[in-house]
């Protein structure tokens, strides 16, 4: 396998950390996240997909990976074969700082955190309400 180019599609350990800890860093643009779907399969470590909107552009794809309680985000990507068949994996979008990294990976597993609790409370709740059939004699 040939490997990626590119940015941050593939978070190496030392990124998956830097995007958990909490810094002090704010990014110097605005940012607002949005979760566009949370998968519910316990058996792959693909659990959400995000978009972002950074100032006046947006950026969609941004996927949210946990797997052996590490998490981490993947920027968009495309993949290309060579000659070989091997696959290169290129960013279609990226930061170019690790600050900015940091920031944008930070800000989407927040509201990944936030997605997951409000998804949970409406499960609680939901189970709460439901009635329960109750035999008469």
């Amino acid at each position: 396998m040939a490997g990626k180019k590119g940015g941050a599609a593939m978070a190496s350990p030392k990124e998956k950390a830097e995007q958990e800890q909490k810094e002090p860093y704010v990014s110097k643009h605005k940012l607002s996240v949005r979760i566009d779907s949370l998968l519910n399969d316990p058996n792959r470590p693909l659990k959400a997909f995000a978009s972002i909107n950074i100032d006046e552009y947006a950026v969609h794809g941004i996927a949210v990976y946990e797997k052996d309680g590490s998490r981490w985000i993947k920027m968009p990507q495309y993949t290309t074969k060579d000659a070989e068949g091997n696959k290169t994996y290129h960013d279609t979008f990226h930061p170019t700082t690790s600050e900015e990294r940091t920031a944008l990976g930070k800000a989407v597993l927040e509201k990944y955190d936030q997605a997951l609790e409000q998804a949970q409370s409406v499960q609680t709740n939901t189970a709460q309400n439901e009635e329960i059939p109750v035999q008469k004699m």
